[in-house]
């Protein structure tokens, strides 16, 4: 006699292979699809021409290099890459803060920025 709480027990366990199949599909879609190899060589391809100092910043790809430009303030600027877009808060990694001096007519000023890696 099939009782219903067998009928559920054999839902319940059909769903969850489904699941799981479902999950190591994803799981297989993201490992394939954030190589890390093809990532730094598509790096190493954008900055291979830039041994100079660049005179504008219309000059340099910075859109294809960072994720994201955060400007804290007129005087501060972060630039992001969040390589897999994980929107995180917290930074895998921070290289040193750089400062750079422009000038405004007469008047110098410094900007302070830092790469950060997500």
């Amino acid at each position: 006699m099939i009782t219903s709480s067998t009928v559920r027990k054999n839902e319940l366990i059909k769903s969850k292979n489904d699941l799981q199949s479902e999950y190591i599909t994803y799981k297989n879609k993201i490992l394939t699809s954030h190589n890390i190899s093809n990532i730094i060589r598509t790096v190493k391809l954008l900055l291979k021409s830039y041994d100079r100092p660049i005179e504008s910043i219309n000059d340099f790809p910075f859109k294809e290099l960072f994720t994201k430009v955060i400007a804290h303030s007129r005087y501060e600027i972060e630039f992001v890459i969040d390589i897999f877009n994980s929107g995180s808060s917290e930074p895998m990694y921070a290289f040193r803060r750089m400062s750079t001096p422009f000038m405004i007519r007469k008047t110098e000023h410094v900007a302070k920025s830092r790469v950060v890696i997500y």
